[in-house]
């Protein structure tokens, strides 16, 4: 569930640290005290989801490489939870 989650809240702070650069944009019009904060919060926030899309990138890039797919979580031997369901690992559900 985090790896997908990563892109997601990669994708969200730079989107939300694009807005703060933009209000930092028209607060330094005005020459309001505020516009610091804005910038130094669009910064961090940027920094954070570039880390973010990143790593999401990293991660699908060596699961391609080594071949593993989205079916390869849910695969599983139906005659096998039989086996484990029943109690018995030595009996052969069928």
């Amino acid at each position: 569930m985090w790896k997908k989650t990563r892109l997601y809240a990669g994708i969200a702070m730079l989107v939300q640290a694009f807005a703060f650069a933009v209000l930092f944009c028209t607060q330094i019009v005005k020459r309001k005290s505020l516009a610091g904060a804005f910038l130094a919060v669009a910064a961090a926030e940027g920094a954070a989801g570039g880390f973010l899309l990143w790593r999401a990138y990293e991660e699908n890039r060596r699961e391609r490489a080594l071949g593993y797919t989205e079916d390869d979580a849910f695969y599983f031997d139906e005659d096998e939870m039989n086996r484990e369901l029943s109690g018995n690992p030595d009996e052969d559900a069928g």
